[in-house]
Formats: C-alpha cells, sequence, structure tokens
C-alpha cells in the first residue's frame, strides 16, 4: 500500500481527506440537494424575469446575517458540485442548487438557461416528484 502511496506522490493524510471530502459531497448530494429542489416554487423558472420575494424575517440586522450564511453556503455546493463532477453524486443538480441560494447579478437567466435543458430539467422533476412536488413548469420554447 506504501507504494502505491509513493507512486501516487501522495501522501496518507491527503488521501483520507481526499475520502472523507467525497463522502461528504455525497451525502450532501443525497440529503440537502432534494430539500433544496423542493423549496423551489414550481413556477420559478416560468417568467422572463424573477419576481422579488418578499423578506420574511424581521430585523434590519438579521437580514444581511441570513444573506451572508446563505450566499457562504450556495459557495460551498457550488464547490461541492464542481467536485462531484468527477467524484460521485450529482454535480450539476448541486451547483444548480448552490447557484440559486446565491446573489450575484445575472443569477436568474442563468439558472434558467441552465434548468430549462431537457436532462436537467427531467433530473430536477424527478427529484421533485420523489418528494410529492409539483413539477416545474415551463414554457415549450424554454426547453432546449
Amino acid at each position: 500500500m506504501d507504494q502505491l502511496f509513493n507512486l501516487l506522490n501522495l501522501s496518507q493524510e491527503t488521501i483520507v481527506f481526499l475520502t472523507a471530502f467525497s463522502v461528504l459531497t455525497f451525502l450532501s448530494g443525497i440529503i440537502v440537494l432534494p430539500w433544496l429542489i423542493w423549496a423551489i416554487p414550481s413556477d420559478y423558472f416560468i417568467d422572463e424575469n424573477r419576481h422579488p420575494m418578499q423578506w420574511k424575517f424581521g430585523g434590519k440586522l438579521l437580514r444581511p446575517l441570513v444573506l451572508i450564511i446563505k450566499n457562504l453556503l450556495g459557495f460551498l455546493l457550488v464547490i461541492f458540485g464542481v467536485a462531484m463532477l468527477v467524484l460521485p453524486g450529482q454535480g450539476i443538480l448541486t451547483i444548480l442548487a448552490g447557484l440559486i441560494l446565491m446573489d450575484f447579478p445575472g443569477k436568474f437567466h442563468l439558472l434558467r438557461s441552465i434548468a430549462t435543458r431537457k436532462q436537467v430539467l427531467n433530473s430536477l422533476n424527478w427529484i421533485r416528484r420523489k418528494g410529492n412536488r409539483r413539477p416545474f413548469e415551463t414554457s415549450e420554447s424554454d426547453i432546449d
């Protein structure tokens, strides 16, 4: 086994880290990802422009804290999703969930172009069916 580590030029600590990271990304994909996809309204992608959501939390100090946490979680999901492109897990769907959580200019149009691709939309709606949620609504012209 030591010869294999030497051949790959990887330390045991690196192998343990990569294994733990792979397990973490896999578990986040099967636990967190469905929950996030179920939380999205079924008509989220139907309009050309996103409708602003009403802020449900009170206080002027709480909102920036929630936005920071939401953006950090989204960034982590994007990183995990990129890793899942080569590790076990749903890489593209995890990246999509991370992008949904993050706030940045042009986000809605990027998400809409990704989510309305036929294979991605089918995967998203399969996950929604498993959670007894309505499928995402899209216009026929949106689906690539």
